[in-house]
């Protein structure tokens, strides 16, 4: 591995960090305001969250992404199968992105339960690794 390939790797890592933040930020920012809760927009708290929300969601996207497409056998069933079988794969990081949301959601916002479940499952969903889902399609 030469200078200049270690170089674009950072890059490329730099710019996934970046996108994740940005597609984080529109997505809390979006369902808080869709919930009436805008006034969290414009606390400290806000940005912690994405900054942990951003790394959290890229260690399991890319590790999702990586358990997919390294171990063959897994490949060749991502491969072949369909929609249907794709979406059940899905299931785990949608789970695992919900259950992080939902426990950072609680220790950083004052929320109920009830608003704070909302916010985690929504999060959860719209941060899945979707590229991924759609990469055979």
């Amino acid at each position: 591995m030469t200078t200049s390939d270690i170089r674009i790797y950072i890059v490329s890592i730099l710019f996934l960090l970046l996108a994740e933040a940005i597609w984080n930020f529109f997505m809390l920012a979006g369902t808080l305001y869709v919930l009436k809760q805008r006034a969290v927009l414009y606390t400290k708290n806000f940005y912690v969250y994405i900054i942990y929300g951003t790394i959290a969601s890229t260690i399991i996207d890319r590790g999702f992404q990586f358990t997919v497409f390294s171990f063959s056998y897994l490949n060749n069933i991502w491969t072949d199968t369909g929609f249907l079988i794709h979406l059940g794969f899905m299931i785990a990081p949608i789970v695992l992105l919900t259950i992080f949301h939902y426990y950072l959601i609680n220790r950083l916002f004052d929320f109920d339960a009830k608003t704070t479940f909302k916010i985690a499952i929504v999060l959860g969903v719209l941060t899945a690794p979707w590229p991924t889902f759609f990469s055979n399609f």
